[in-house]
């Protein structure tokens, strides 16, 4: 099947790679067909590299052409202004980036998934805190994949949450009470607040945070991301 972009279409790369020489392979996320790989030839030949928008974060239009699973691009031009993400917010970005490269598949269109990476990133370039950013986004892009998490009753009885109990979370089901001293328990009001986007503070925002943690590596199947790796080697993690 021939995929033919005639007009230039919305897109982020979210990941590039050097091909031979002069070249680089690009992994571009647009809103209509969602995650597209293109070969961008010959943009780092000659002395001035002309591959200077072709970088994470830059808001840009595009064109391909080709047959195939890598297309060509044969045009690019700025969008908007890039996103500036600087420390911590830097290694945010690159893990929702790694994200869509893993969890996204090729020509699948993801319309509503481009609105809400493209506010994750001005969120996280703005004073916003990067935690409620990154819940919010993995939530939103868990449940455009069809993988929302059941946050409103507890599976075993079809109440709903109390934020007084501890839950165990199953990860594919949902949380049923547990004894609090279970290693892996977290409170009603935490998953309560997680479902409602509500400010979250000490142990809430651990706990959350471990949670999202085990339901993304289920659905990455184990696979490692180099931006949590990253982020350790430079002080701290993406906690």
């Amino acid at each position: 099947m021939v995929t033919m972009a005639n007009d230039l279409a919305p897109a982020y790369i979210i990941h590039r790679r050097k091909y031979r020489d002069s070249s680089l392979i690009l992994e571009m996320f647009t809103p209509a067909e969602g995650k597209i790989a293109v070969i961008a030839k010959g943009v780092m030949s000659g002395k001035r590299s002309k591959s200077g928008s072709l970088q994470a974060f830059y808001p840009l239009w595009v064109g391909w052409t080709g047959r195939g699973e890598i297309k060509t691009l044969t045009k690019v031009e700025p969008r908007s202004i890039p996103v500036t993400l600087k420390g911590k917010s830097l290694y945010c970005g690159f893990y929702i980036n790694e994200l869509l490269m893993y969890l996204i598949q090729r020509n699948d269109p993801q319309l509503q998934l481009f609105e809400i990476y493209e506010t994750a990133l001005h969120e996280l370039g703005s004073a916003c805190n990067r935690e409620a950013v990154l819940r919010k986004f993995e939530l939103k892009m868990l449940t455009e994949l069809g993988y929302q998490l059941e946050l409103q009753q507890d599976i075993s009885s079809g109440k709903p949450l109390d934020p007084e109990i501890h839950y165990e979370y199953r990860l594919e089901a949902g949380p049923v009470p547990c004894d609090s001293r279970l290693k892996a328990s977290i409170q009603g009001a935490t998953l309560i607040k997680l479902a409602n986007n509500q400010s979250m503070e000490g142990q809430e925002i651990t706990e959350a945070r471990n949670l999202m943690r085990r339901v993304i590596n289920f659905h990455l199947d184990g696979r490692p991301l180099k931006s949590r790796e990253l982020f350790q080697k430079t002080r701290g993690s993406l906690k």
